[in-house]
């Protein structure tokens, strides 16, 4: 494909992002073959290194870049995003899911503000039906549910996460509010946060009996105790090693967004 049309067709998806979504963006560390480089008669290789030691050089300069004019530092964070009820303010590692699900499952089962019988999202808070998640098998005899991304909706928070061992109260991850399928309503419905699963049957399913589906909404008293504690710490902040500096990427003038946008 000619550069102009790459250039064009990426400012197009980066325009169309939006802005709560820039930090999912996925990290990949730099490679010797990513990001495409410009080349001179020297290879890939040679221009990594130039990339690293020649910082003026235009050989190896970065090519294909999308970049904005506006203050763009938060592409460069370690994935943050934060609570929506907390104040002051606290972060949500979005490469954390477990970390994640934990902080808002203590909104749900301690938060005076959080209405449970809503079914509040495990990822967002928002009541039902603003955020639809679906659940689907995993590939292999073996394999555990997994959240299905094509079909769930509404939700900007959504994390990834090991359903397998966030389903499943522990002491390195006491929180086991996952989406459960509801075994009383249509297998194409929607699933119901396990924190909310009995609130749900009582609300929509009147004429059954919680007590014959415990199995799928009881919490034990160690999860209680645990999650009490995150809630109780939740605006306890964690302190991180320092990162080390990384070498700044040299982007291509001739190569960047802004060319397709001028």
């Amino acid at each position: 494909m000619e550069s102009n049309v790459l250039l064009a067709f990426s400012a197009r998806l980066f325009e169309r992002l939006p802005a709560r979504d820039l930090k999912l963006i996925p990290k990949v560390p730099r490679t010797q073959e990513f990001p495409y480089r410009e080349g001179s008669g020297t290879s890939l290789l040679l221009n990594f290194y130039h990339l690293m030691e020649e910082q003026n050089s235009t050989v190896g300069q970065a090519c294909f870049v999308c970049v904005s004019d506006e203050n763009m530092q938060e592409l460069d964070t370690d994935g943050s995003r934060v609570c929506p009820n907390c104040f002051p303010v606290v972060a949500l590692d979005a490469m954390n899911g477990q970390q994640s699900l934990a902080h808002v499952g203590a909104h749900v089962l301690h938060d005076p503000k959080v209405d449970r019988c809503s079914n509040p999202c495990g990822f967002c808070l928002c009541p039902s039906p603003t955020c639809q998640i679906f659940l689907k098998k995993g590939k292999g005899a073996k394999a555990s549910l997994k959240i299905n991304t094509i079909l769930s909706n509404g939700c900007p928070n959504m994390v990834e996460f090991s359903y397998s061992v966030a389903e499943k109260s522990s002491k390195s991850s006491p929180c086991s509010n996952v989406p459960v399928q509801c075994p009383l309503c249509s297998k194409s419905d929607p699933a119901i946060w396990r924190y909310n699963m009995y609130q749900h049957i009582i609300a929509a399913h009147p004429s059954a009996q919680p007590s014959s589906y415990q199995s799928i909404w009881f919490i034990s008293n160690f999860e209680k105790v645990e999650m009490k504690r995150i809630w109780t710490e939740r605006h306890k902040v964690i302190a991180k090693r320092p990162k080390k500096p990384r070498v700044p990427l040299v982007t291509s003038q001739a190569h960047t967004s802004r060319v397709a946008l001028r």
